[in-house]
């Protein structure tokens, strides 16, 4: 697989990550992260959170994985300790290479804790038993709420995000 294209752009109130991903069979997916503007210092212009998404991929399809752009020394780092844990899980992951243009030091340097909220039993359990260490709940519009279903999504009392994955 090979990630390409990333850009970060600002559009009328939102902030979008976006890159292209292209399987070895030919196959493009336009993937992106969109936050509200507000919260546009929580990203950066760099591949890093592409990775979870093609890291997987990669190991299951057995596909090395090369990266168009930079991504965190730190992800790139521990990436063989993530291959190793998914490699124990016995589910047909193989390790892979992993080939990046550069790395970034770059770290935000936020003392502020967040923790990703579904809406479900289990994030209302983590988030009730730590909220005073909590200044944000994330909600990951797209995966347990379809991106079509509005209405539900706006009642979510979290930081948005919105991934879309687009098979072209």
């Amino acid at each position: 697989m090979k990630i390409k294209n990333i850009k970060l752009t600002t559009k009328d109130h939102k902030s979008v990550l976006s890159a292209q991903m292209m399987l070895a069979n030919g196959k493009k997916h336009d993937v992106y992260f969109e936050v509200d503007r507000q919260y546009k210092h929580f990203i950066f212009n760099n591949a890093s959170p592409f990775i979870p998404i093609a890291l997987a991929i990669c190991m299951k399809r057995n596909e090395q994985l090369e990266i168009e752009g930079k991504i965190s020394q730190r992800l790139l780092t521990n990436a063989p300790k993530i291959m190793k844990t998914l490699e124990g899980w016995n589910m047909g992951y193989h390790p892979i290479s992993i080939s990046v243009k550069g790395v970034t030091q770059k770290a935000n340097k936020s003392k502020q804790v967040g923790c990703f909220f579904s809406g479900g039993a289990d994030s209302f359990h983590t988030y009730l038993k730590n909220k005073k260490n909590l200044d944000h709940l994330i909600f990951v519009h797209g995966f347990d709420i379809t991106i079509q279903d509005i209405s539900l999504y706006s009642l979510q009392p979290a930081l948005h995000i919105k991934c879309r994955l687009h098979e072209k």
